[in-house]
């Protein structure tokens, strides 16, 4: 009886994966609570002066930004309010990286839009949480 309800479940858990939605759903749920984990990527990913798309952050201490209020400069290597303020949440089919420091819209001008986001090096790192992640998940599910 009891190996026919575990085959049962392995069943059902199987036909969820074969969908797109349902593996989707899986990884989501293999995901959660780790966005502290995703966020702490985009910050070292911005201490290794590089940007989601792969490129690399130019210029970091010569081009730096001027607050206006403070006359102060700014770098991305610096690890103040802003990188602070990066967090990762989850969506239904992505991972939404922001911030919410001031300085994140001035920073985003000076430096591009991808300085939030995960580039390949990042998405591997989450690949590799994954295989040790799911494997645990797929036995809570049976």
């Amino acid at each position: 009886m009891a190996v026919s309800r575990k085959l049962t479940r392995l069943t059902r858990f199987a036909q969820k994966l074969s969908t797109t939605s349902g593996a989707v759903k899986i990884i989501r749920l293999a995901l959660e609570g780790e966005e502290k984990f995703l966020a702490d990527l985009n910050r070292q990913q911005l201490l290794d002066s590089e940007k989601s798309d792969d490129s690399r952050i130019m210029n970091l201490q010569t081009g730096s930004l001027l607050h206006a209020k403070k006359r102060r400069a700014y770098t991305l290597k610096d690890k103040g309010a802003f990188h602070r303020s990066i967090t990762a949440r989850l969506a239904p089919r992505s991972i939404i990286i922001t911030a919410t420091d001031s300085k994140t819209e001035s920073l985003q001008q000076t430096f591009g839009k991808e300085i939030l986001g995960l580039g390949t090096d990042a998405k591997r790192d989450v690949m590799f949480k994954l295989k040790k992640t799911l494997p645990q998940l797929i036995r809570r599910q049976l």
